[in-house]
């Protein structure tokens, strides 16, 4: 199975962590804005290196202790990976060359660094510097994208106070920015107004958070804008992309908003402290990024908030978990959406996922991205459900689960969808029953595949490849297919895949029950293949372990 698809969507050691949660706030949050003075305000700054005077266009709806964004693309390096942004980068510390960052060896374990003239990142681990890019000498395991270059960081700051149109901050910018975005950072307020009350329904319109947006230790919560198309939670560049975050809050509701983050291939922001506490209370640091933790969620329910509900929500450009759940029972995501706008450039998580958890899922939900990524997954989980799950490029997999459902899935995939420098290869199956975290009790339950619709409209790379329907691993017992479909192009060499492999089982006690698949399979292989199992209504070219009914062709829908 490829690497890193068995890595636990959280720690358990996140379940405990809020014991003190009012004290990682600001010391001055209890006592600023009323929950009643939620607010708006942008303009546009200057700022000199080493200066904390800050230049705006306007000071209009700016006051003193609010927090502000300073955001990064205005500087000498634009914010691009590799350069420093007006509120320095990730990792802090750095060299001016590759040479001087090599030649030192007296570093505390565990520290990152960077050199300037390449922009690379460097890990000090046990008496060795490490690249922590991919295809460079003396890579960390295979290297990450994310964490390969600086990362250039916005100034996210407090204003001290205010004359005319300078605001004096709290700490002063790293390099120089001029004319830059300029933003009150909405996260404090919102995070404040939450815990004064039973529920917050935000206005129509833009709020651009430096944190996370918090519903801690509160039951029966009701998060909610006016339409996702009205009300928009959003990261600008430079800063943590956006979460929301249920922690020990039972009976939540998210909705009638978007969520927008900042990951693409530029102006991401990794899970650091920000304005606010970091998600899970397991910030990026100078010497960890935690496993998971590291990369930041979208909607994500855990540790207790059991009986929760996001609905009705847009997800925008997250790292992962666009809705997530974990140590939380029957949460549901119903009639949300996620778009991911540029490829996942090494293996995150999944977009919808549930991680060990009883009951819940998706009804309606739809991931919707420009490149093939990992969409839907049941992780350790038990009677997950997904219903009418809609796709674009995006795979499915039950890891160690099992009593799960999928119901009228329709997964679509584009022409040329595999990205040449992406994560996901022609070896990934479109749905995936597998055991990568290893043999569960739940995998004993089974799982039901029901209505399946799976069609690759063209090779999905440029070398004629193109992606297995279902995969069954030799781990997952007791599962149905029934009244299924798998489209795709014929077998064409060169290309390192199967053609048109629409069931591969080794599972114990497989049953298919009416599956279409469309397309020839390279020589030698099967459109089906059922190793322990049986099955009946079989409709393909070359099956095995199948009764097959009379050849008929149905046109792809």
């Amino acid at each position: 199975m490829p690497k890193g698809w068995w890595i636990a969507c959280a720690p358990a050691a996140v379940l405990a962590f809020f014991a003190a949660w009012m004290q990682h706030l600001p010391s001055a949050d209890a006592a600023d804005a009323p929950a009643a003075e939620l607010r708006r305000a942008a303009t546009t700054g200057s700022i000199s290196g080493d200066s904390n005077q800050l230049a705006v266009a306007s000071a209009s709806g700016f006051r003193a202790g609010d927090w502000i964004i300073v955001e990064i693309g205005s500087e000498a390096g634009h914010g691009q990976r590799g350069t420093r942004g007006v509120g320095g980068t990730w990792p802090a510390k750095s060299y001016a060359t590759e040479t001087q960052l090599l030649a030192d060896k007296k570093q505390q374990n565990r520290l990152f660094a960077w050199a300037e003239d390449s922009g690379y990142v460097y890990w000090w681990l046990d008496g060795t510097w490490y690249n922590m890019a991919p295809n460079r000498p003396n890579m960390f395991y295979t290297g990450q994208y994310y964490l390969g270059k600086a990362i250039p960081r916005s100034l996210q700051a407090r204003i001290t106070s205010i004359s005319g149109n300078t605001l004096t901050l709290d700490k002063p910018a790293a390099v120089e920015a001029s004319d830059a975005n300029v933003y009150l950072d909405t996260a404090p307020i919102i995070n404040r107004m939450i815990a004064a009350g039973a529920a917050l329904n935000l206005p129509a319109g833009k709020y651009p958070i430096g944190g996370v947006v918090w519903i801690q230790g509160k039951s029966g919560f009701v998060l909610s804008g006016q339409d996702k198309d009205q009300t928009t939670i959003y990261s600008p560049r430079g800063v943590p992309s956006a979460m929301i975050q249920a922690h020990k809050a039972p009976n939540t509701v998210v909705r009638d908003l978007t969520l927008e983050g900042n990951f693409r291939d530029q102006g991401f922001g990794l899970n650091w402290t920000g304005s606010t506490p970091a998600g899970t209370n397991q910030p990026v640091t100078e010497t960890d990024v935690p496993q998971g933790a590291g990369f930041p969620r979208g909607v994500f329910f855990y540790g207790g908030s059991s009986n929760s509900v996001a609905q009705d929500v847009r997800v925008i450009d997250v790292a992962q978990q666009a809705v997530g759940v974990s140590f939380a029972d029957n949460v549901w995501a119903k009639r949300v959406e996620n778009i991911q706008n540029d490829p996942m450039r090494q293996y995150v998580q999944w977009q919808f996922q549930w991680c060990d958890t009883t009951g819940g899922g998706c009804e309606d939900c739809e991931v919707r991205s420009t490149y093939v990524i990992p969409g839907f997954e049941a992780f350790k989980s038990t009677n997950v459900q997904f219903i009418r799950p809609k796709g674009t490029n995006a795979l499915m997999a039950m890891n160690g689960s099992g009593g799960w459902l999928i119901q009228d899935a329709n997964l679509r995939f584009t022409a040329n969808s595999l990205h040449p420098q992406g994560y996901v290869t022609p070896f990934h199956p479109i749905i995936e029953a597998n055991t990568n975290i290893g043999v569960t009790p739940q995998v004993a339950l089974g799982g039901t595949i029901r209505n399946a619709t799976m069609v690759q409209k063209g090779y999905v790379s440029a070398k004629n490849d193109t992606l297995k329907g279902i995969v069954i691993n030799e781990n997952n017992p007791h599962i149905r297919v029934e009244h299924s479909a798998y489209y795709a192009p014929d077998y064409k060499a060169p290309t390192v895949a199967n053609g048109a492999m629409g069931v591969n089982s080794t599972g114990l006690d497989t049953f298919i029950d009416g599956m279409v698949v469309v397309g020839k399979p390279q020589p030698g292989r099967q459109n089906i293949f059922i190793q322990r199992g049986g099955g009946k209504n079989c409709t393909a070219q070359v099956v095995y372990g199948c009764e097959t009914t009379a050849a008929r062709t149905k046109n792809e829908p």
